[in-house]
């Protein structure tokens, strides 16, 4: 019955560290080992490290490999191209998105999506405050504001992390 028990410990710590690291930017399945191995500890350790550097859309594994695939596929090409119209970071989310499914019949949907999403996010953005509280969301960001006016997102890819001396200036590099 013990066994039962800690192997029930295990697999909620390895779900929990799972989700922390994904949280924080770290690999989620590394993670996961390491919680269910060694629950405590590794729980511990993973709350006790800070969040990675957010990488930049052009930096995810899957873009990289959208990108080969463009160079020799018209459609994704096309499609690539089309979402990269309303930003980087659309056409990585294309790239997610279609290798999520890996089945070209529906990148016209998922293309069609994505360019819906990126419309609401412009709107969203144009359509922000122009005064910000101490902290505060538009579009898909979220933001906080220090003591010394500096605006910094911490949530919304690819620029959590990233501060700015300005409400607008935050606004004008997500759009």
């Amino acid at each position: 019955m013990i066994f039962i028990i800690l192997f029930v410990v295990a697999l909620i710590c390895g779900l929990v560290g799972w989700g922390m690291a994904r949280e924080k930017g770290k690999d989620p399945l590394t993670w996961a080992i390491i919680c269910v191995l060694f629950p405590v500890i590794g729980l511990a350790m993973l709350a006790l490290t800070g969040a990675d550097e957010p990488r930049t859309a052009a930096e995810t594994p899957e873009l990289k490999k959208w990108r080969a695939l463009a160079d020799v596929d018209d459609d994704i090409a096309a499609a690539g191209l089309a979402a990269r119209a309303h930003g980087d970071v659309y056409e990585a989310k294309l790239a997610e998105k279609y290798f999520m499914l890996n089945d070209k019949q529906y990148l016209g949907k998922l293309l069609e999506n994505v360019v819906t999403a990126a419309q609401a996010d412009k709107v969203a953005i144009e359509a922000a405050p122009a005064t910000p509280a101490s902290s505060g969301s538009f579009g898909n960001y979220q933001f906080r504001v220090s003591g010394d006016g500096t605006h910094t997102i911490t949530r919304g890819y690819p620029h959590v992390g990233q501060s700015f001396t300005s409400y607008d200036e935050m606004v004008a590099a997500c759009k």
